[in-house]
């Protein structure tokens, strides 16, 4: 994100920022990185809204110059490049099915 997170701003998104659709909290945020004129996050949402979190840091102050996805529910994206797909393994699809049944939040 362009600029610097204080920990006011972090506070702010784990309690939440009211969009047109409702109020949006950030389950999880941590600082990666700080830059000169930027901040690396990773965020981690309850559920996934229409560009949410663009919406959400916009909301604090803060534009998103990159946004990349790592993780869908329990599904680790770990070195799978853009396009690309691979089979489940099964553990991952029991995680999934336990997610639906509302045994494991992520």
């Amino acid at each position: 994100m362009a600029g610097h997170a204080t920990r006011e701003t972090l506070t702010q998104l784990r309690r939440g920022v009211y969009l047109a659709d409702g109020l949006a909290k950030v389950t999880g945020v941590t600082i990666k990185r700080r830059h000169k004129q930027a901040t690396v996050l990773e965020m981690v949402l309850q559920e996934g809204r229409n560009r949410e979190i663009r919406r959400v840091l916009a909301r604090v102050g803060h534009k998103v110059m990159r946004l990349v996805r790592i993780a869908t529910g329990p599904i680790k994206l770990g070195e799978l490049e853009s396009g690309d797909c691979r089979r489940l393994t099964k553990a991952e699809i029991n995680a999934l099915k336990e997610t639906i049944r509302g045994g494991k939040k992520r």
